[in-house]
């Protein structure tokens, strides 16, 4: 797996949690690599799936939600 962008944003609701948004771009070497990825990170949103030539390239936004208190 390669990363070619990676992006964070942050997000604070009233509950005083804060979401940070992370916004990542990858290229996978095979559907095993894929699979692996998905497996590992069940969190993880595939908001884009493209393969093309066999390269498989995916945007994937994980969420993960911190507790200020």
């Amino acid at each position: 797996m390669i990363i070619n962008y990676g992006a964070v944003s942050s997000y604070r609701n009233n509950d005083g949690k804060v979401a940070a948004v992370k916004e990542q771009h990858m290229n996978f070497e095979n559907a095993e690599a894929l699979r692996k990825f998905t497996e590992e990170n069940p969190e993880a949103l595939i908001r884009h799936l493209d393969v093309r030539n066999g390269n498989i390239f995916a945007q994937v936004q994980i969420i993960e939600m911190e507790d200020l208190k």
